[in-house]
């Protein structure tokens, strides 16, 4: 019986480093390093929340800002889509706490047409950042109340007023798709705004702390 005698098999070359100049390239670009498969031009900042006039954060997640052309204010920039969604519930539970429940005054406040006056005057004042801000307020109190479809996935509740609020403010479909198509990403935004964390802590370091208390917990 004859013997045949396999290939030698040779082993695979180590794969290529990253040249020099595509590291500096990830390591100037935050984005690139923790959300690689997100749209181009994306900043995390699903709700368009402004940055602090003096630079620091005001939520976890924030890592930068930059100023918007047409407005002329400077928004926050979030190191995760989640960070960015969980600021947005913040600012919601905030928002309804004082207007006691009243969706629609929550949300012109939101887009900037302050506390104090009749629902009239706040929308006038909030013209100056969206072209129609009562049937905005009116299409928020409605995803509340009936929920948003988005993706085959029905967002209610609070998780309907976000979506809602994702949609009128990212009017491209892939930033839309980017925070809304998987329901786990905001459904994880939601549980880690109901942990009090410092403003300097990232995602990472969020979800450590919902771990670590959870774990607390069930001592």
């Amino acid at each position: 019986m004859a013997f045949v005698r396999s290939p030698k098999l040779r082993p695979k070359p180590p794969s290529k480093p990253p040249s020099k100049r595509k590291l500096r390239r990830l390591l100037s670009d935050p984005m690139s390093l923790t959300a690689a498969q997100a749209p181009a031009g994306i900043r995390n900042n699903p709700g368009n929340i402004t940055a602090q006039a003096d630079g620091k954060p005001r939520y976890a997640g924030e890592i930068d800002s930059w100023v918007g052309s047409t407005s002329g204010l400077t928004y926050a920039i979030f190191d995760s889509r989640e960070m960015g969604l969980r600021a947005m519930f913040l600012e919601f539970i905030t928002k309804l706490q004082r207007h006691e429940g009243d969706v629609e005054l929550a949300i012109l406040e939101y887009l900037g047409g302050g506390r104090e006056g009749t629902k009239e005057n706040r929308i006038e004042r909030a013209r100056r950042h969206n072209d129609d801000p009562g049937a905005y307020a009116r299409r928020a109190q409605e995803a509340y109340d009936k929920g948003v479809q988005y993706g085959g996935k029905l967002y209610t509740g609070l998780q309907g007023l976000v979506a809602r609020a994702v949609l009128e403010e990212n009017l491209k479909p892939e930033y839309r798709d980017w925070y809304l198509k998987d329901p786990t990403i905001i459904a994880e935004a939601e549980k880690l705004a109901g942990i009090d964390v410092p403003t300097h802590y990232s995602l990472n370091a969020t979800r450590k702390a919902a771990i670590a208390l959870r774990k607390a917990g069930e001592k």
